[in-house]
């Protein structure tokens, strides 16, 4: 029975790097292709819900009154859609949504696995993953044309092609890719800053350069965001000699982030053209996708006609990108105010989290705090959590951080 067990725990190391690495073929199959990935996930979370590796029922009622409300407000709005004469094959999609981050929260939250275990099998598949990943962006940026035509095939639709000096990692959009970024960006920033040394910093300077290669010109500035929270963590200031440390690393690093840029911002300039564009046109008020989006939300904003809940899906109506222009008109102020109050909630969760840890597991734990506290201002340019890939992850952490808050609180 033990080696039973430790064998099934196997499957928090192998179902993150399998499906986050996974391809969805989108030129051969189209847009069905991360459909496809999205059941594949579903359906191999509840066969080992059938196995009980975890426990399918939802202990919590808080729960079922989020998922409860998603799933309504989700039919009403397929109601109104249907109503409208707009309903179309894609809308049904979003049924399966709610249940199935239900399932994603629920592998992580009732698992019979040991939580030491889950959380080690999740560490070491997350750092496997991103580090193929990271490779994999380098490779691509200094060998474009071959490993190109590699994610051509498995990841990004030709119609749509990959802008030059762009990185989309294994995802279909490479604002996703920074989203997801921002994750381990924050771990090993943090642990630069906890215990530096020069493979910390090569570490962290590979996923900058990487997370500057998505040229997602919202997740750059929800990065800053994630760098100037890290430095308030109050544990790494533990003692004199720690705080000295930590604002010399930062004056040193921006040194030399000044001088690099200054010395070739021409270069930089040529590298990162679309990021260079897009921010200078934000700066001046005329940037196309600024513009998009604020004209998606006007219109969310008039065609919702209930405002508490939602009015319609609207894929026959209007592509909308932003979370809160999608939020609104899908599932109206209280779906918008909902998952916010989830993401800080298990941002603060992972904060107590981490002050009762040691270790590499307390820096995880800090940076699952930055990350879902950032996810508000992260989710401005597009609703990145409810994409296939990373609404396994995104739920099943917060399924993680739930039940390790739940276990301290039973030992205390």
């Amino acid at each position: 029975m033990l080696k039973y067990k430790i064998h099934l725990a196997s499957c928090y190391l192998i179902i993150p790097i399998v499906f986050l690495l996974f391809p969805s073929f989108p030129t051969l199959l189209s847009a069905g292709g991360e459909q496809i990935v999205f059941f594949l996930e579903i359906i191999t979370i509840i066969v080992l819900g059938i196995l009980r590796v975890y426990r399918v029922q939802v202990e919590s009622s808080g729960v079922l009154i989020y998922v409860s409300f998603f799933f309504y407000s989700i039919i009403f709005s397929l109601l109104c859609d249907i109503y409208k004469g707009t309903a179309c094959f894609r809308d049904y999609f979003e049924l399966i949504k709610p249940f199935a981050f239900l399932i994603f929260f629920l592998f992580y939250r009732n698992s019979n696995i040991k939580t030491t275990e889950i959380e080690n099998m999740t560490f070491k598949a997350l750092k496997i993953v991103f580090s193929i990943l990271i490779v994999y962006c380098i490779l691509e940026f200094l060998f474009p044309d071959p490993v190109r035509n590699f994610s051509y095939l498995i990841y990004k639709r030709e119609s749509v092609p990959i802008l030059e000096n762009k990185a989309i990692g294994s995802f279909g959009q490479t604002y996703q890719f920074a989203f997801i970024l921002l994750l381990p960006i924050s771990y090993v920033y943090i642990r630069f800053l906890k215990q530096p040394s020069i493979l910390r910093f090569l570490v962290f300077a590979a996923f900058f350069f990487v997370l500057l290669l998505t040229q997602s010109r919202s997740m750059y500035f929800a990065f800053a965001a994630c760098l100037f929270i890290c430095l308030l963590l109050p544990f790494l200031y533990s003692s004199v000699q720690s705080t000295l440390r930590i604002l010399l690393l930062v004056v040193v690093v921006a040194c030399l982030v000044t001088v690099v840029f200054i010395s070739y911002e021409e270069v930089l300039r040529d590298t990162f053209t679309y990021a260079f564009s897009g921010i200078e046109s934000m700066a001046s008020g005329s940037n196309n996708s600024v513009n998009t989006r604020a004209t998606q939300l006007d219109w969310a904003l008039e065609n919702n006609l209930f405002m508490i809940i939602g009015s319609g899906i609207g894929k026959e109506e209007m592509i909308l990108e932003s979370f809160y222009s999608l939020y609104y008109y899908r599932y109206g102020i209280l779906g918008i105010a909902l998952f916010i109050f989830l993401s800080l909630y298990t941002s603060l969760l992972s904060y107590k989290i981490a002050k009762n840890e040691a270790n590499n597991n307390a820096m995880f734990y800090y940076a699952l705090f930055v990350f879902y506290l950032i996810t508000p201002m992260a989710i401005v340019s597009s609703c990145h959590q409810d994409t296939p890939k990373i609404s396994l992850i995104f739920y099943g952490l917060i399924g993680l951080v739930h039940r390790k808050s739940g276990e301290l609180r039973i030992e205390k």
